[in-house]
């Protein structure tokens, strides 16, 4: 199953399970609101009954048709009340408790209008019989079973709304506790399914441009989702690049290989045609020999490089710690005793050790070296500066000279193969040095950078990773 649908399914089922525990919220709240509504009723109707007993007892002591009349207006209001639902549910959604209080109620309060309807009137008021005294006992006896069933009553809302509080309580509980389940269970998916793999493939993807297409292997292959399927066409496309670099490595080495027999034949008869008839060339026949035979050594150096090149590619990295100010010493002076006709001042910085292949760095310094050397040989105090810095994971070296330099907008072209800035007439040199360097940089996992303007020097660098 796809990434895609994993999600869409994931979130289908939290957005269900998150709609019913809603629904279910809403039915607490409702239940919340039923309970209360009944609690404010009971208590309603209690408080008329309480005022009910207490007209009932100013009559019985004193009498009065205000008393008299607070009665029956008491009675008409209660039986308002208790005809209807406590709540405004139907009948249908009525507790059965319920019933048979509310018909408890009605019973009480048919027997209290009946009492009632026997008091004496306000003429009658001072001669009060026996009769009159069990008219008003019966009375409060009737009011006495109408607060006896109200405390039920009370006690069945109070009862109903602690539930119901405990319910929406319980349904909120459930609500949250649902939707920190799903985000810490969305979080782990995401963390485990895709943020890892995805890590982990951008890692095997730095170390397959850095050279090492054996991480291939850390590709995620066996995946049958979106990210399987990246792994297997990168693995593929890194699999094409093998073929078709060991195709063209092996042409260059073949060809470079060919080309140098008739080559050496070529500088070598022309060596021996220049001694031997020497003395029957002219001037101009001299020249042309000088122009065939410094093209020949210029193929030859050509055929160097591309298989100087070639190598590069072939070359498996052998890492240890590389003292880099040593290896740049060596290099300095390999290169001043090929070179003694300037003095080049040399400017140079300690510099940190790095894990590395020793055979690769040394061509990386000794083209890095030559060219500032080559570039800046015609300044009258030529300068080449070496120098580092500690970036954190990697360093930094670099190589600074105030030579002819060149427009900072062909830096890109300088590590291309083949390109060159100045003409063979100016400067000597193939265009190759260069590509070396960034491929052999590149296959310690680094970059390489150039910075530079006319006639104002330039500045190599190159960065390399603390650890292999």
């Amino acid at each position: 199953m796809s990434l895609l649908a994993r999600a869409h399914l994931f979130a289908g089922i939290a957005l269900v399970l998150t709609l019913l525990l809603g629904a279910l919220c809403l039915d607490s709240f409702h239940q919340v609101e039923h309970s209360q509504k009944t609690v404010d009723a009971v208590v309603t109707i209690w408080n008329e009954v309480a005022q009910l007993r207490a007209a009932g007892l100013e009559f019985t002591l004193s009498g009065g048709e205000r008393a008299r009349t607070q009665i029956g207006t008491k009675l008409s209001r209660l039986k308002i009340l208790i005809a209807h639902p406590l709540t405004d549910a139907d009948s249908k959604t009525m507790d059965v408790n319920e019933r048979k209080l509310r018909l408890s109620l009605k019973q009480e309060l048919v027997v209290t209008e009946e009492v009632f309807a026997h008091f004496p009137t306000v003429g009658q008021k001072q001669a009060r019989s026996e009769r009159d005294q069990r008219t008003f006992f019966l009375f409060n006896q009737s009011i006495l079973g109408m607060t006896t069933a109200m405390f039920s009553l009370y006690k069945l809302a109070d009862e109903a709304n602690s539930e119901a509080d405990r319910t929406v309580k319980w349904a909120v509980m459930s609500f949250v506790g649902l939707l920190s389940a799903t985000y810490a269970i969305f979080v782990y998916w995401l963390r485990r399914q895709v943020l890892l793999p995805v890590s982990q493939m951008h890692s095997a993807a730095l170390a397959i441009s850095a050279g090492d297409h054996s991480a291939i292997n850390r590709l995620l292959l066996d995946r049958s989702d979106e990210l399987g399927d990246l792994s297997k066409a990168l693995s593929k496309a890194v699999l094409d690049l093998e073929e078709s670099n060991r195709d063209l490595e092996s042409f260059s080495y073949s060809v470079s290989h060919d080309l140098r027999a008739p080559l050496r034949a070529i500088d070598g008869f022309l060596a021996i045609l220049q001694s031997s008839y020497a003395d029957k060339l002219d001037a101009e026949g001299q020249r042309l020999f000088g122009i065939v035979s410094s093209n020949a050594q210029r193929m030859g150096m050509l055929i160097d490089d591309i298989l100087a090149l070639s190598r590069a590619g072939r070359l498996d990295l052998e890492r240890q710690i590389v003292d880099m100010g040593k290896l740049v010493h060596e290099v300095w002076a390999s290169l001043c005793e090929q070179d003694t006709d300037g003095q080049v001042q040399f400017e140079f910085e300690p510099l940190p050790h790095i894990s590395g292949d020793p055979r690769a760095l040394r061509q990386v310094w000794q083209n890095l070296l030559a060219n500032a050397r080559k570039f800046s040989h015609d300044r009258t105090t030529p300068i080449v500066r070496v120098s580092a810095i500690d970036e954190g994971s990697a360093v930094r070296y670099s190589v600074t000279d105030n030579g002819v330099g060149f427009n900072q907008e062909y830096a890109g072209k300088l590590f291309t193969l083949f390109q060159r800035l100045h003409g063979m007439n100016e400067f000597e040199g193939t265009g190759v040095g260069l590509a070396i360097v960034k491929r052999f940089v590149r296959k310690h996992g680094g970059e390489v950078t150039a910075r530079g303007a006319l006639n104002e020097g330039a500045t190599f660098s190159f960065t390399l990773p603390k650890s292999g």
